[in-house]
């Protein structure tokens, strides 16, 4: 082994080896052909955008920018991206590359730390089963889709004294905007024609499980909304006959909205008006007569079609207003369950052929919703809205705290994914030029998405005369309640709802196939003879996440989603990625890491000072910052009137989150016994060496290379650890008595 001091660089041409080469190579292939990589570059590289681009990128972020000041928030997220996102990504990255191991496998290099990994299988299940809940709304949407009439464009007969509206939430807030006019005692108020327009490792599994059960719920609501667009009428277009008689509900099919010509007595958004006569229309009448319930706000069909036709949701999360799982829904979530087995059946192999066609199909739908959206009239209105700053924003906490969730969400880091599909990779991949370009793809991602999100509510905020403010909405609101009105107004809409709620399924997919393939490979690494059996270890996992999913598929099973998106997701993944960073770079080492990569690559990262500083600095401090922020600011999740949840609702949350978490101290504490019972360790130094310390099968993902490196460790403990000394020096082959 030599290192030429003049560019950091490293040469294997001096190495010799105590086997033949010829016996190293069969062993090194052996290893590969056991455990598999990926076909190509291409593959590799389109399945981590897969895992990064995520429904996520296409609600979660362009709601954020809004809230949370447009440009203030791109700038947020893109200087907390340099400082912690790229980093880290890059670091899993290399750790699976290297090492060829998964996330629980991994923390050879720290064994006190191999909870970690498996709190990452952990979070992934969560996770997925809760996603492909959503992936279930959106195939409902889509069969819902494929109608004459969409089904949440238009109310059914309006009946009783309560009236549901049909909108575009223009019309809404062109009611509003009436109802502000007679406030101001206008007995005619009009509208102009402006108006009309493993410790570590295995909480990384435990969390890959719980984010897998919870993204497939949200795949289950996908494919509810992407059958429901296969319909004449688009279901969420009008309002069923059973609303008419418990909502307010009217059907008002014009896109703007008039001036009533006889009286509005008080507030219609309120639920308390009375409306008689005609409403004008570019100086032509139409019949209005509307009668609304002083008690019972109005709700768009939209609305209602999603939270009383697709989940039905219940009043509470009480255990009488739970329910029984709904049908349409519960064979969402089945089918949506069934296309993830079918692409990971053959594990990478199948699903690196698969994202050729979900990690590309997202793209072409988001350019064309964004060709369409930029020729609404007040797309630019949008468009301003998301790019020009609110500077002030930027001194406010809440801006950086939000930013840095979407960017661990965006980017999945800590989730295990990324070291997982980096372990399939060839030793000498050049992962460094990797990193990059999929986290500036997640930025663009982000970027496209929030104008196509931005033109269209430019285009309905201009409708009304009203900013784009007043429009917006976040979270379910934006995917599953405005996004469809705004569609419904685009024809051909039944199209045009079919292509959305399709991509939205395929961002999910290639999510589930990242969280579901980090939990297999945590089970195959750590019990290798089960790779055999790994077809029928997929189908079990998946038969169990779908009867774990089973409850959110009930009436009260959207606050189920909601405990296991704050408890089971996102405390857990910043305490794991906080850990994690210190573990690698702190007692692992960052000297030993970068040796690591010169080792792999043949040279240190370009610009690896910034990686240096990112990795022992910034990451862990930023990350530790804005942790304890949130434990200060801590709130547990309300409903929708700002009630809290139930104690024992909150106590089923917060023993989710121990579950997820639990296996980081109790692999710490089992390493610590186990460095009582090893003979001569008797120092407090010897046992934290003993703890910290490689193990001997720690090394490279190459027999070679591997070889060498354990020819060359100073004991049966493992590798000395760089991070207990001052001094780096070489390696010299021929000296077995040298520490690396």
């Amino acid at each position: 082994y030599s290192k030429d001091a003049s560019n950091g660089s490293v040469s294997l041409s001096n190495i010799s080896y105590a086997d033949s080469e010829s016996q190293l190579q069969q062993d090194t292939a052996n290893d590969e052909d056991d455990r598999g990589q990926w076909g190509n570059k291409a593959e590799f590289v389109l399945s981590c955008i897969g895992l990064s681009v995520g429904l996520g990128n296409v609600w979660r972020f362009p709601y954020l920018a809004y809230e949370h000041g447009g440009a203030a928030f791109l700038i947020a997220y893109i200087i907390l991206q340099l400082l912690i996102g790229k980093p880290m990504y890059f670091m899993e990255l290399v750790m699976g590359q290297y090492s060829g191991s998964g996330p629980t496998k991994v923390w050879r290099m720290n064994p006190a730390a191999k909870g970690v990994g498996i709190s990452m299988c952990i979070i992934s299940v969560i996770v997925a089963i809760y996603y492909n809940i959503i992936m279930a709304y959106t195939l409902l949407f889509f069969f819902s889709s494929m109608q004459a009439t969409l089904p949440w464009t238009q109310c059914a007969e309006v009946s009783s004294h309560r009236v549901c509206v049909f909108l575009s939430p223009l019309q809404i807030v062109l009611l509003y905007k009436m109802y502000s006019q007679t406030l101001s005692n206008d007995a005619s108020p009009s509208v102009t024609l402006a108006d009309q327009e493993l410790c570590v490792g295995i909480s990384m599994c435990i969390i890959s499980v719980i984010v897998a059960i919870y993204y497939n719920i949200i795949m289950a609501y996908t494919l509810l909304f992407f059958f429901s667009s296969m319909q004449a009428t688009l279901p969420w277009t009008q309002c069923a006959e059973e609303w008419v008689t418990a909502y307010n509900c009217v059907t008002t099919r014009s896109m703007s909205l008039s001036k009533c010509t006889d009286n509005i007595t008080t507030n219609f958004m309120m639920g308390n008006c009375s409306c008689t006569g005609n409403s004008t229309i570019d100086n032509s009448s139409m019949p209005l007569n509307m009668t609304c319930s002083p008690e019972i706000k109005t709700r768009t069909a939209a609305e209602l079609f999603f939270y009383k036709e697709v989940i039905q949701k219940s009043d509470g999360i009480e255990p009488d207003q739970m329910g029984a799982p709904l049908y349409k829904l519960a064979l969402c979530l089945l089918l949506s369950w069934i296309v993830v087995v079918i692409c990971l059946i053959k594990g990478i192999k199948s699903s690196g052929k698969v994202v050729y066609f979900t990690a590309t199909f997202p793209y072409v739908i988001l350019l064309i919703l964004l060709v369409r959206g930029s020729l609404l009239d007040g797309a630019l209105d949008g468009v301003k809205f998301f790019i020009i700053p609110d500077w002030d924003k930027l001194a406010d906490i809440k801006v950086w705290t939000a930013a840095a969730g979407q960017m661990f969400f965006s980017l999945s880091v800590s989730f295990g994914g990324i070291i997982m599909f980096g372990s399939y990779n060839k030793f000498t991949n050049k992962v460094y030029y990797d990193s990059l370009l999929i986290s500036v793809m997640d930025l663009i991602t982000s970027v496209i998405a929030g104008f196509v999100v931005f033109t269209t509510f430019g285009g309905m905020a201009k409708s009304v005369g009203k900013s784009v403010k007043d429009v917006a909405e976040g979270g379910y609101g934006l995917a599953f309640v405005v996004y469809p009105e705004a569609l419904s107004n685009l024809p051909p809409s039944q199209l045009w709802s079919v292509l959305f709620f399709f991509m939205l399924f395929t961002l999910g997919l290639d999510s589930e196939f990242g969280l579901m393939e980090t939990v297999l490979t945590c089970i195959q690494d750590e019990f290798p003879k089960t790779r055999k059996y790994k077809s029928y270890i997929c189908v079990g996992l998946s038969i169990a996440c779908f009867f774990l999913a089973l409850p959110c598929t009930c009436p009260g099973g959207d606050y189920v989603v909601t405990i296991m998106d704050h408890y089971g997701a996102d405390f857990s993944v910043l305490i794991l990625s906080c850990i994690e960073v210190i573990s690698v770079m702190w007692v692992y080492g960052v000297m030993r890491f970068l040796k690591d990569i010169e080792y792999m690559l043949g040279s240190r990262p370009h610009g690896w000072p910034y990686w240096v500083f990112c990795w022992t600095i910034t990451s862990p401090l930023l990350i530790g910052l804005l942790f304890l922020y949130r434990m200060i600011e801590y709130s547990p999740p309300t409903y929708a009137g700002g009630a809290p949840y139930p104690q024992f609702a909150q106590a089923i949350g917060w023993a989710l989150l121990s579950f997820a978490l639990c296996p980081v101290p109790l692999v710490f504490f089992w390493r610590l016994f186990k460095s009582f019972q090893a003979q001569e360790v008797n120092t407090f130094t010897d046992r934290l060496k003993f703890m910290f310390s490689p193990t001997p099968e720690w090394g490279p993902n190459d027999g070679k290379r591997k070889r060498t490196l354990q020819d060359n460790q100073t004991k049966a403990t493992g590798y000395d650890n760089l991070a207990f000394r001052s001094e780096n020096p070489a390696i010299p082959v021929d000296d077995k008595s040298s520490r690396f």
